[in-house]
């Protein structure tokens, strides 16, 4: 008897350590997991349909997470973070994904691919044009309440324009009704503009003649006092990563800057030297792409940025002004040649450019999904089909009322 009784204890202890092994919901009570899959009654994920089949979660239980992602396709609820997932066979599909444009896919499952181009259209301020379907892109809305712009960039709703008197932020959570600009002068005439930040928000401004300026933008609402970094050049544009500022500066090429301390950036720049002059600069996988001007595309590996190598130039005819890297191409900007496109697979031994001409004069570009937007000077808008870059589509435009010279695009 004495030992009946023993083995019933041994049981019952046994079972109790059980159902507790799986942490309870935080009701106090002890989860109960008879078939130890995580689901139980109590349980933090929530009930078991049937607690004796560990193989039955993806059928029945509370929550399942098909692909990875931590947003759940069947849930009983949801916490308003973690579903409901439109596919839960792609981790790239859910509500918390940027949406990317021109792709056909709905990435932050909203049910629809919304999409806006910002173009800084010179005189005539900010133009947003609705580009969800790039063959036929909407009315441009304007904020006009600026002077000439040269460079946009848009982030976390909010709209950063290089204007000639410095820094215009414009709130665009709603593009169809922006916001008034918020300014912030600096003592150049800004014509690019990047922004980034792990600790605080800040604005890297390519300033013209007064070289780099910085922003703390942490509150786009109340911007605060540019720090500077002269260059000996004109800065033109700049593209901010890994602690350091690369600006395409004119006559001096590619100017280098540490700005891991955004509110003391190093001195002196470091710089590498371009046969052409640099307008426009992107960086990616170590190495910086720079529209050098006259002398086409200049690639110069910068994965030591205190040390960049000697530049590999594409020529192209005409005027590089503007550059965007993706998937293994470089797409120009070539102001008297609409867009140009070079396969850089290969970096240090670039392929020969594919071109596709356009009606303006193109100072900017920027791709997203299957498609490159170009700041096309007079005629607005240029929108390309590149899905196959050796064979560029035909653009198709949306003219605007002033003359575009730079442009982002953005999903909704």
């Amino acid at each position: 008897m004495k030992k009946v009784a023993f083995i019933v204890g041994i049981a019952a202890v046994l079972i109790i350590a059980l159902t507790l092994s799986c942490g309870d919901n935080g009701n106090g009570k002890a989860c109960i997991d008879n078939d130890r899959d995580t689901y139980g009654l109590n349980c933090t994920r929530g009930p078991d349909c049937n607690d004796g089949n560990a193989n039955a979660w993806d059928t029945c239980d509370t929550c399942k997470d098909g692909d990875g992602d931590d947003y759940y396709e069947l849930c009983n609820t949801y916490d308003g973070i973690n579903g409901p997932d439109c596919d839960d066979s792609n981790a790239s599909v859910n509500p918390g994904a940027a949406e990317i444009c021109g792709d056909g896919v709905d990435q932050n499952c909203n049910g629809i691919e919304t999409c806006y181009a910002y173009v800084a259209d010179d005189e005539r301020g900010l133009a947003i044009i609705d580009v969800s379907e790039p063959t036929s892109p909407g009315t441009p809305v304007y904020e006009g309440a600026l002077q000439d712009t040269y460079g946009v960039y848009v982030t976390g709703g909010y709209a950063y324009v290089a204007d000639e008197r410095g820094l215009a932020i414009i709130d665009v959570s709603d593009p169809a009704n922006p916001g008034s600009p918020v300014y912030k002068d600096t003592s150049g005439n800004s014509m690019g503009v990047y922004v980034t930040g792990d600790a605080g928000l800040y604005a890297y401004v390519a300033d013209g003649g007064s070289g780099l300026a910085i922003i703390d933008v942490s509150d786009p609402t109340a911007p605060g006092t540019p720090v500077y970094r002269d260059t000996t050049g004109s800065s033109e544009g700049v593209y901010v990563t890994g602690g350091y500022a690369y600006v395409a500066d004119l006559d001096s090429g590619l100017a280098i800057i540490d700005v891991s301390d955004p509110a003391n950036p190093g001195t002196p720049p470091v710089y590498r030297a371009t046969s052409g002059w640099g307008y426009g600069v992107y960086i990616t996988g170590g190495y910086a792409y720079v529209a050098d001007y006259k002398d086409g595309l200049a690639i110069i590996d910068v994965s030591d940025p205190l040390n960049p190598g000697t530049p590999v130039y594409r020529d192209i005819p005409g005027w590089s002004m503007g550059v965007y890297v993706t998937g293994g191409y470089a797409y120009v900007a070539n102001y008297a040649g609409g867009l140009a496109i070079i396969d850089v697979s290969d970096p240090t031994n670039p392929g020969t450019p594919v071109y596709q001409n356009t009606n303006g004069f193109s100072r900017g570009v920027y791709v997203a999904g299957d498609y490159a937007y170009m700041a096309d000077w007079d005629s607005g808008l240029a929108i390309i089909d590149v899905t196959d870059p050796a064979n560029p589509s035909t653009p198709v435009y949306q003219d605007t009322s002033g003359f575009s010279r730079g442009v982002y695009v953005v999903g909704d």
